[in-house]
């Protein structure tokens, strides 16, 4: 189990490459998403899980409204959670634990 110290450094890391790729950002759409993302930051709850994708380990960060109900009864600690459109509500972060690195970020499409 992380600590809280590293949880909270693992936060900064994830927010630090989120504003590194809204930098990057060329279409208006994206640079919207991103804004959005980045003024609402604190609104997100985030949900880890572990993938394999090509025979590589994969981290997938799932952020998503804290006030996220897909359904009554859902309980996001316990069901995966996977949503289409939604835009910048819902985006997903992927990270390589093996050599401590984001890798990619997908932002849902609004609709």
């Amino acid at each position: 189990m992380p600590s809280p110290e590293q949880v909270l450094d693992f936060d900064t890391a994830v927010r630090s490459y989120v504003e590194h790729q809204a930098k990057e950002a060329k279409h208006d759409l994206h640079k919207r998403q991103f804004a959005y993302i980045l003024s609402h930051w604190d609104s997100y709850a985030c949900q880890v899980t572990g993938e394999i994708s090509e025979q590589t380990q994969v981290v997938v960060l799932s952020f998503f409204p804290r006030d996220y109900r897909a359904q009554d009864g859902f309980d996001w600690r316990t069901t995966k959670v996977s949503v289409k459109g939604g835009g910048a509500s819902f985006f997903y972060v992927s990270y390589d634990p093996v050599g401590k690195v984001f890798r990619s970020i997908w932002i849902n499409s609004p609709r």
